[in-house]
């Protein structure tokens, strides 16, 4: 669990060097407690409306869902959020569209040509 190149910069210049300080110690510390949960508290942390998921029909996941993209709702979709992709393993700082265009291009690999 690793967060997206580049993303470390963008958390701290969106939410402020303190909360994205904070926000940023959560996202490395997923790994003891769960990708979930440490949005959960990033969502708490923000004042967000909790976790929410971007499905995908060809991601099956541990339990036979098909989460791609877990993010915290912001309430409004071109505001950059924190999101966790389940296929890279990758948390990244993100507006709702470029969420979708990640779920676009893994669908690519999925289309017959």
């Amino acid at each position: 669990m690793d967060i997206r190149s580049g993303d470390i910069k963008l958390i701290k210049t969106e939410f402020g060097n303190m909360v994205g300080a904070a926000i940023i110690a959560v996202l490395k510390a997923a790994r003891n407690y769960g990708v979930e949960q440490a949005l959960e508290i990033c969502s708490d942390m923000l004042g967000a409306h909790g976790v929410e998921v971007l499905s995908n029909e060809h991601v099956i996941d541990d339990w036979g869902l098909d989460t791609h993209i877990m993010f915290v709702n912001m309430g409004d979709s071109y505001v950059l959020t924190i999101a966790y992709d389940t296929q890279q393993q990758l948390f990244m700082c993100d507006d709702l569209e470029g969420l979708y265009d990640v779920v676009e291009k893994f669908n690519k690999k999925f289309k017959p040509e």
